[in-house]
């Protein structure tokens, strides 16, 4: 039998019922034993008001340097237990995309509740920090309840300096070791409101190695830890006082990796990148959730496109010269996300370089037939060759690839992709080489949006997103792993081939008109990249708005100031723990994180 060890994902508005810590301390030789979970065989009466009354109290426990997923991987016997009876996440953050991760940026953006564009610690010595503005979690408890007992014991001297001088006590030890055995002794002895216990062995396991399960020494330092806090909250549960109390236990990592992201992994979740991948436990009896960590929504407010002559929507970049015309030769790779209406559509195109979809006009256009989507190139006296992809007329987001290579002197083969499955359908070689066709340089602006002056149709609030076009052809491989993204990082290693990218989803005011901003990635003429101004998509008839929240199971947006809010991270750690202490957060402290827990409940 295996071990239950799952991330819940996109379930909200749901129950989960916490049982006591002794029917935990009870399960876990079992878990071990036969790898199978505990029924609820404890049952604590809260009274009325679920606990309310007793003594509200926090348990912290940080664990440098723990890659969520690889702690999953590593199915840690206790961490697997307490996570099944808690609000978890193997997928946390620590913060937004930056350059670089420290231990320090980790830990005080657990201990302040802002980013790092706030507390401004981003190296490892704390240089030019605002811990004035954006005080720690001891300082805030410090001036808000004077009377409180708070106790913070580390295995780095660097974070108990800087971030722990306001608690009531603080101790720096030699090993992770006898940082547990403090805290055995403070929640034996002690009378605290908040012990926050700091680990570092695991962290540096990862240097000495890798930050992976598969790695000997990762994984040891990991179940050792696991270890460790077993022996804490089993030391919490038989506190003579722990009747009158209760208890919340948080339990997470600082950060995860020290290494650079692989933009090419396999797995296309938004949380590849393991230099922020957290994990994060949150465990207290009796609880109510209002939601249930889940994976990065897609979000964003775009144009409504509209296709009726008199109606259509265009977003056209009127600055642009030849920046996305294709030429005679070379190879090159469009890509977007669209979401289309159920139905079937005859031949507006949506997205282009071309004055005019009419046969034999020189350019390129993508657009619908039916319910599926095509490229279409046309030329003078040659009429309009087009190579199909698959159905996307369904009402649901998808990602559209086409890759032009340049092959030889005499074949230019055009491929196309629906996220990220290559679409074959017997098309010829001889249709997907379309190096007869010459120059395809238009003089037409490029334009997001139906062709007005042709081939319009009923097709109305569509979406076109995420629009980008770089000067070389991907492979198959790197499109199947990869499509998913929104933003392309600048470690990329076509980042600059990338000619210009527009998210499509912000609408911004440029001279006094709408625009979807567009940026670059790539020199071109000499320039140091582009402008958005020269890059800028100007908005034209009647278009409404349409803004979006979305979990897309085919879509893996960058973390970004939105996303990081919708599962537990690292800023939640302050904003969590004052809730459950009772006191109330003040509009000046400009917090970032959120309160997973809601309200007790009565079993």
């Amino acid at each position: 039998m295996q071990a239950k060890n799952k991330t819940y994902k996109g379930r909200a508005a749901r129950r989960w019922w916490s049982v006591g810590l002794l029917a935990i301390l009870g399960a876990t030789s079992t878990l071990i034993a036969c790898n199978k979970t505990f029924e609820n065989t404890l049952e604590q009466d809260y009274g009325a008001d679920g606990g309310a009354g007793k003594k509200q109290k926090t348990l912290v426990i940080i664990v440098d340097g723990a890659v969520g997923l690889e702690v999953q991987k590593t199915r840690a016997p206790y961490l697997t237990v307490l996570a099944d009876n808690a609000i978890y996440s193997w997928n946390g953050l620590t913060d937004t995309r930056k350059d670089a991760v420290t231990n320090a940026l980790g830990w005080t953006t657990l201990l302040t509740g802002v980013t790092s564009n706030k507390h401004k610690v981003t190296g490892e010595d704390f240089a030019g920090n605002d811990l004035q503005q954006y005080p720690t979690l001891f300082a805030r408890i410090k001036q808000q309840k004077p009377t409180a007992r708070t106790v913070a014991i580390g295995a780095s001297a660097a974070f108990i300096q800087n971030l722990a001088a306001d608690a009531t006590e603080k101790k720096t030890l030699a090993t992770d070791a006898a940082v547990k055995d403090a805290a055995v002794t403070e929640l034996t002895t002690g009378n605290a409101d908040l012990v926050v216990a700091q680990f570092h062995e695991v962290d540096a396991a990862g240097v000495a190695g890798a930050y992976v399960a598969e790695d000997a020494g990762y994984k040891a330092a990991i179940l050792q830890t696991d270890e460790h806090v077993k022996t804490i909250v089993e030391t919490l549960a038989r506190r003579a006082t722990y009747t009158l109390e209760n208890w919340m236990i948080i339990v997470t990592s600082n950060k995860g990796s020290i290494l650079a992201s692989n933009p090419a992994a396999a797995d296309k979740l938004a949380y590849d990148d393991s230099r922020r991948n957290t994990f994060f436990i949150c465990y207290a009896p009796n609880l109510k959730v209002s939601y249930k960590p889940g994976s990065l929504p897609f979000s964003g407010t775009t144009p409504a496109y509209q296709g009726s002559s008199a109606a259509a929507t265009k977003a056209q970049g009127s600055n642009i010269g030849n920046l996305l015309d294709i030429g005679a030769s070379g190879s090159y790779t469009i890509e977007c996300k669209v979401k289309m209406p159920t139905g079937n559509f005859n031949y507006p195109a949506f997205l282009g370089k071309r004055a005019s979809f009419t046969s034999g006009v020189v350019g390129w256009v993508l657009f619908l037939e039916g319910n599926y989507w095509q490229i279409n190139f046309g030329q003078t006296s040659l009429g309009n060759r087009q190579i199909r992809g698959a159905t996307i007329s369904d009402g649901k987001w998808h990602t559209l690839t086409v890759t032009i290579r340049q092959v030889d002197a005499t074949t230019r083969r055009v491929e196309t992709f629906t996220d990220g499955v290559y679409y074959d359908g017997g098309i010829s070689d001889a249709n997907r080489n379309i190096n007869s066709y010459g120059n395809l340089n238009s003089p037409a602006p490029f334009q997001i949006g139906q062709f007005g002056t042709d081939n319009t149709t009923s097709l109305t609030n569509y979406n076109v997103t995420d629009v980008k076009m770089y000067d070389t052809a991907f492979g198959r491989d790197y499109i199947q792993a990869n499509n998913c993204r929104t933003s392309i990082p600048a470690d990329d290693p076509y980042y600059k081939n990338l000619i210009s990218y527009w998210s499509g989803r912000e609408i911004a005011t440029l001279g006094g008109k709408k625009v979807l901003a567009g940026t670059s990635g790539k020199y071109k003429n000499g320039e140091n990249g582009f402008t958005n101004d020269k890059l800028a998509l100007t908005l034209s008839g009647n278009y409404g708005t349409s803004s979006f929240v979305e979990v897309v199971n085919n879509i893996c947006p960058t973390p970004d100031a939105n996303s990081y809010k919708v599962v537990p991270n690292s800023v939640d750690l302050v904003a969590q723990t004052l809730a459950w202490l009772g006191i109330n957060q003040e509009a000046g402290w400009n917090l970032d994180g959120s309160t997973w827990l809601t309200s007790f409940m009565n079993l």
